[in-house]
């Protein structure tokens, strides 16, 4: 029986059959054919020269130079693969001037695998247009604030312009090219090297890789870093305000400006001094509000640290003059030289009225005591006479018109004259059976002992003036 089995060819065949379905079913069940996808492998583009050769330049379009893949294969060999395993072409060797798509070619670097692959794209798009060259002038800004004390004195650059050359589409875009400068915390100049930035009309920053290339790929920069200095401002005014005004100041703002420069240059300036030209209150019956660029009036040898202080806004200020009425009472009125031999003697009982001119503010806290009043009998003689009031107000105000008085000069009476006076008077008195008041007794007495003398004389007209004065006592209305 056993001979019968091992000699019969059929049934040996019918068994490795079996043996290898068996080890198919085995081997799919343990290691089945599976897939897997594989994301943004990217395009490498070869044989560009052939755009590049005939003075053009191509552009890819919506991101085909990226491909996402999907692999199928058994799963020992699928699960082992990474997207570096993979490359994906475009040959631009036979592409024509005007086509816009490339095929692109997926291959597994390990070639000896059994996997299939399938593309979400087989072409790569592009734009194919002519290369130009274009010169733009080098902008340059700065960012942060320099050391307390400091400021950003200019910049330099070792070229002015930059040439870029690219394709048409992009160059075009260019509107603005900028080096960026940081100058946070400088107490001192630098030089550094700066890669230029590029800018389109709406400020947005181009991406320079679409580029081919610039003629300086860094700009060397130079920052210098100035000292600072507040300066106070110095402002004069010329001509006359209009009849029955008064110039009475300035405001303006600010009152001090930053000024930047050398050390030697910021110890010789001063002040900031704007000449009386720029301001003028010449036939002015109100407030005048001008701009003035101080720019131009700055200190030799310094700027400005900010460039918006250059204008200063100032209002001249004028306001109308009033008047108003004093009453100065007969006492206050000083005499001066009144002849030795005579006497005086106001013709009114009533205070002078004086009308002064000036601001009402201050006229409303002058005070009559404070205006010093005088008349000069220099060279009169015995009479009435009209005499000028010279009357000395303080600053800011003024007398309108002239002021005079009507006095009436007399001989001074002797002692003789006295002494009779006053036997008469006690005669009168006896007749009236009184006694002579004390008061007589002892002007007659000082009558009596009273020397003669120029200064003597004086004091007497002054006495007597005083004792014949009929003052108002009146108070400034």
């Amino acid at each position: 029986m056993l001979k019968k089995i091992t000699n019969n060819l059929g049934l040996k065949l019918i068994s490795a059959l079996f043996a290898v379905v068996l080890w198919l079913v085995v081997v799919n069940i343990d290691n089945p054919v599976t897939t897997r996808p594989f994301y943004h492998i990217k395009v490498d583009v070869i044989n560009k020269n052939v755009i590049t050769d005939n003075g053009k330049e191509y552009k890819v379009l919506d991101d085909t130079d990226y491909v996402d893949i999907t692999v199928e294969g058994k799963r020992s060999v699928v699960d082992n693969l990474k997207n570096e395993d993979f490359t994906a072409v475009a040959n631009m060797k036979n592409i024509a001037m005007d086509e816009q798509l490339v095929p692109i070619q997926v291959s597994c670097l390990q070639s000896n695998r059994d996997i299939k692959i399938r593309q979400n794209i087989y072409n790569m798009s592009v734009s194919i247009e002519d290369v130009i060259t274009k010169q733009f002038a080098i902008n340059t800004k700065t960012t942060g604030d320099t050391g307390e004390g400091y400021a950003l004195g200019g910049v330099t650059l070792s070229q002015n312009k930059l040439k870029v050359i690219g394709p048409e589409s992009i160059v075009n875009k260019i509107k603005k090219v900028v080096v960026v400068v940081d100058i946070s915390g400088l107490d001192t100049s630098i030089q550094k090297s700066v890669t230029p930035e590029l800018y389109d009309a709406d400020g947005n920053m181009i991406d320079t890789s679409q580029l081919v290339s610039f003629d300086s790929n860094e700009v060397l920069v130079g920052v210098e870093i100035l000292k600072t200095k507040a300066l106070p401002l110095e402002l004069n005014i010329e001509g006359d305000v209009a009849e029955g005004y008064r110039y009475t100041g300035m405001e303006f703002e600010p009152k001090t400006i930053n000024i930047k420069g050398t050390s030697e240059a910021l110890q010789n300036a001063a002040s900031i001094a704007v000449p009386s030209a720029e301001l003028s209150v010449a036939g002015a019956s109100g407030n005048i509000e001008k701009v003035v660029d101080i720019s131009q009036y700055l200190p030799e040898g310094v700027q400005l640290v900010d460039e918006d202080e250059s204008k200063v806004a100032v209002t001249l200020l004028i306001e109308k003059l009033i008047t108003k009425k004093f009453k100065i009472p007969l006492k206050n009125i000083k005499i001066q030289n009144l002849a030795s031999g005579l006497d005086m003697e106001y013709t009114s009982n009533k205070s002078v009225e004086i009308e002064i001119q000036g601001l009402k503010k201050d006229l409303d806290s002058l005070k009559v005591d404070s205006l010093k009043s005088e008349i000069d009998l220099n060279n009169m003689n015995v009479g009435t006479k009209d005499v000028n009031i010279q009357v000395t107000v303080p600053d800011g105000f003024s007398v309108i018109g002239n002021l005079t008085i009507t006095v009436e000069l007399k001989e001074k009476k002797t002692t003789e004259d006295n002494i009779e006076n006053n036997t008469n008077k006690e005669e009168k008195d006896k007749a009236d059976n009184k006694k002579p008041d004390s008061s007589d007794d002892s002007a007659n007495n000082s009558a009596d002992n009273k020397e003669s003398g120029s200064e003597e004389q004086e004091g007497d007209a002054g006495n007597n003036n005083n004792d014949n004065l009929n003052t108002d006592t009146n108070n400034n209305e």
